[in-house]
């Protein structure tokens, strides 16, 4: 009789842990795409300083400063 008692429970208690699981993964997923973004948007402003610092090496070359 115990069993028959603690199966229902038990069922709930998965199908909750199941829902739970998988509201974690839609959340772990939007994170990750947020941080792949905010990784891009720094890989492109790295790009920039480094063509910035290298248009400055070339002037300063250019004109005998170094």
């Amino acid at each position: 009789m115990h069993s028959a008692r603690t199966q229902p429970s038990a069922c709930r208690l998965l199908r909750k842990i199941f829902m739970l699981a998988a509201k974690f993964s839609g959340v772990l997923d939007a994170l990750l795409e947020r941080t792949s973004a905010s990784l891009g948007e720094i890989r492109s402003a790295i790009d920039a300083q480094a063509a910035a610092v290298s248009a400055l090496i070339t002037v300063g070359i250019g004109e005998g400063h170094f």
